[in-house]
Formats: structure tokens, C-alpha cells, sequence
């Protein structure tokens, strides 16, 4: 079974857009990881703004939940 990012239950269904930026500043399109609770972002010269941890689809954290529970048999 693939147990990374792209099979678990914890990831966003919809991608994740900077709302500054869009999706300039990633290599891959980025996922909301809801597993955890949202971090606070920003800092001196930058707005804050509390955002789920992304993820892409390929990261594996070691905490994978599957989408579908395995079916027994």
C-alpha cells in the first residue's frame, strides 16, 4: 500500500494557494495537511496569518491515516 501523502485521509482535497503568491513559490502543487493543528506564519516584516502545515503528495510524515479503512477477509 502507498502510504504517502496522496493516500491519506488527513490531506486537503483542495490545493493550497499562498494568497500573495498563488503557487509561485512551490516546485509541486501543495496540500493542507489537517492532521495537526494550523501553525502561525509571518513574522517581522510580513503579515501573520495562521495556516495549515502543506504538504505535496509525495511526503510521508510517518503518521499516514488511510483514506479507506483495509478491508478485512
Amino acid at each position: 500500500m502507498d502510504k504517502t501523502c496522496g493516500t491519506c485521509l488527513w490531506r486537503s482535497v483542495m490545493p493550497f494557494v499562498n494568497p500573495d503568491r498563488g503557487t509561485a513559490e512551490f516546485h509541486a502543487i501543495m496540500y493542507a495537511c489537517k492532521r495537526r493543528a494550523p501553525v502561525v506564519s509571518g513574522g517581522m516584516h510580513c503579515p501573520t496569518m495562521t495556516i495549515w502545515p502543506t504538504v505535496s503528495k509525495d511526503d510521508f510524515c510517518g503518521e499516514h491515516t488511510p483514506k479507506e479503512p483495509p478491508h478485512a477477509g
